[in-house]
């Protein structure tokens, strides 16, 4: 990640740089989601328009694939575009291929399950005190043992497969390189933030944030997307697993299960610690980070305008969602 994390900022004050580049990754991000609702919007006109004229209705099935994944992949692939014409580095550059990812991939891939776990069981509890309250908060459901299989299969290809790989193009790659000269630990943090509300969800923001900040780490130590990737699409298929295998075991085989899973989760909660406590005292940004406190620096990319309207946009998706009128 060499090549954006030492660009010249020579002549450029360093809060007014802060805010543009936090302002073009929000931007990133604003792209890809305003493209997929368009293009959503733009299925369910047509489909209005043909029922309209001809009575024909398209297939549920199809219909979900053109109204939701294929516009989100699009609106993915726009962003991603964007980011390419932005920063001049191509796709192929973000893919280190030179070193080995294996050890990158276990350790990774266990810190995220047992992370997840964690962020998981604290995301419950708080919907589940914002429920007693009078809000409608209902936890994602990754299981696709209810839908038909060509549905289910369309699901699976694109949230273990496709989703990993463009998320990571576009977070993890562009956007940390984006930010990376800002200061190594500004760059997770922020990007990880980006990604956290990229899910559109209040009972994801906590998880996804934190294994976007997972991914940041792995994407820096590794100077690759290939381990992130890897990392990212196992845990969303241990995610479907889970969610399709458990509501069907045995009460022993689930207890077993969760003995498991939750000291995983300990222990990737000690070695996170740890390695927040070691890693990012050390790790400086190579350019601007001896010009400007990491305070300033968030202070800077949290007053962008396009921060503030990503931010003003996903609260009001978040109320409407959640609140009954």
């Amino acid at each position: 990640m060499s090549r954006s994390s030492n660009n010249s900022v020579s002549g450029v004050k360093p809060v007014s740089a802060v805010r543009k580049a936090s302002g073009w990754a929000s931007g990133l991000v604003i792209i890809a989601l305003f493209a997929a609702t368009l293009l959503s919007y733009a299925v369910w006109g047509l489909d209005s328009l043909i029922f309209k004229v001809t009575g024909i209705q398209i297939d549920l099935e199809l219909y979900q694939i053109f109204a939701s994944i294929l516009p989100t992949i699009l609106g993915a692939a726009t962003a991603t575009l964007v980011a390419r014409k932005l920063t001049g580095i191509k796709i192929k550059e973000l893919f280190n291929r030179s070193e080995k990812h294996l050890k990158t991939v276990v350790v990774g891939f266990g810190l995220c399950i047992g992370l997840n776990l964690v962020t998981s069981l604290v995301t419950e509890l708080f919907a589940q005190w914002l429920n007693k309250g009078g809000a409608v908060v209902t936890p994602p459901d990754f299981s696709y043992s209810n839908e038909t299989p060509f549905w289910s299969c369309a699901l699976l290809v694109y949230s273990c497969l496709i989703a990993p790989v463009l998320e990571e193009v576009i977070f993890r790659g562009y956007v940390l390189r984006l930010l990376r000269r800002f200061g190594t630990g500004f760059a997770i943090l922020f990007s990880a933030l980006l990604f956290a509300f990229y899910h559109y969800d209040l009972t994801q923001l906590l998880p996804a944030f934190v294994m976007g900040c997972l991914f940041g780490y792995i994407a820096v130590r590794s100077d690759s997307l290939l381990p992130v990737i890897a990392v990212h699409v196992l845990n969303n298929v241990v995610a479907v697993l889970l969610s399709t295998l458990l509501p069907v075991l045995s009460p022993t085989i689930v207890l077993t299960l969760n003995i498991i899973l939750y000291a995983l989760a300990l222990v990737s909660l000690i070695i996170a610690i740890s390695v927040c406590r070691g890693e990012f005292r050390k790790r400086r940004g190579p350019a601007l980070e001896g010009q400007l406190a990491q305070t300033k620096v968030f202070g800077a990319a949290l007053l962008s305008p396009t921060w503030i309207l990503l931010l003003l946009v996903y609260l009001y998706e978040i109320i409407t969602k959640i609140l009954v009128f």
